[in-house]
């Protein structure tokens, strides 16, 4: 009725390293953020983050799955989280 227990062709497993290496992109904008607390907003950490992601193209099955404007939300994405998570601590 909901799904539960359905077979999947999605590749979770396989998708495992890229949120790993997403979580590092996190942290290294966390301690980045954490280390510049009024001078970077989401913006301006997510451009820090975005040229670290530079050399990082990953594939799965021979296809790349970052193209500029997906890593780039990517960089987005993992700021605003790091800068969230800042916002809680500092309450």
């Amino acid at each position: 009725m909901f799904g539960f227990g359905k077979k999947s062709d999605f590749p979770t497993s396989k998708l495992i390293p890229l949120i790993v290496k997403l979580g590092e992109f996190l942290k290294e904008g966390y301690e980045h953020k954490k280390n510049h607390p009024l001078a970077l907003d989401a913006e301006t950490l997510s451009v820090f983050i975005d040229l670290r992601m530079k050399e990082w193209n990953p594939e799965l099955g021979g296809k790349k799955l970052l193209d500029p404007d997906t890593k780039t939300a990517a960089a987005r994405f993992v700021a605003g989280i790091a800068c969230n998570m800042l916002k809680k601590e500092e309450s």
